[in-house]
């Protein structure tokens, strides 16, 4: 049975806050984006392919294996090389089998309902409604 692997960067703020040099800034901001990418020297490693990865944005991924055994090897990997590449990022990643039909889709944000701090209709949900769907999914906190 196929196996989705999630990928959460958590506390991106501590982290590319954590010095008041703006050259540390930019740097950590690049660093938290570089670590998820859809490149050679980020996620497409150790045998990964571009259709494997299904979702690599925001310090998030989701990333598709055959079994568990190849998710747990590839991770096992990932996270070693993230210690020596961004030491102090913190990240979490879940296993979750998944049967490979159906599409995955983001839950439906209630549209419609007047948002009084703008004063018109609006969507309620948000990014984090995406992003705590997918915690609750792979049993992230």
């Amino acid at each position: 049975m196929a196996v989705l692997t999630g990928i959460d960067v958590l506390s991106v703020q501590k982290y590319v806050f954590a010095s008041n040099r703006l050259r540390d800034v930019l740097a950590a901001s690049w660093m938290v984006d570089h670590v998820v990418r859809r490149e050679a020297d980020s996620l497409l490693q150790w045998g990964m392919t571009d259709s494997r990865v299904l979702l690599a944005a925001g310090g998030n991924g989701i990333v598709e294996f055959d079994n568990l055994a190849d998710a747990r090897a590839w991770t096992t990997r990932y996270m070693r090389w993230l210690q020596d590449e961004a030491p102090g990022l913190e990240v979490v990643v879940a296993h979750r089998p998944y049967d490979g039909r159906g599409p995955l889709r983001a839950p439906k944000a209630r549209c419609g309902t007047p948002r009084r701090d703008v004063g018109e209709a609006g969507c309620r949900g948000n990014g984090n409604q995406w992003k705590s769907s997918l915690r609750q999914s792979f049993g992230a906190r």
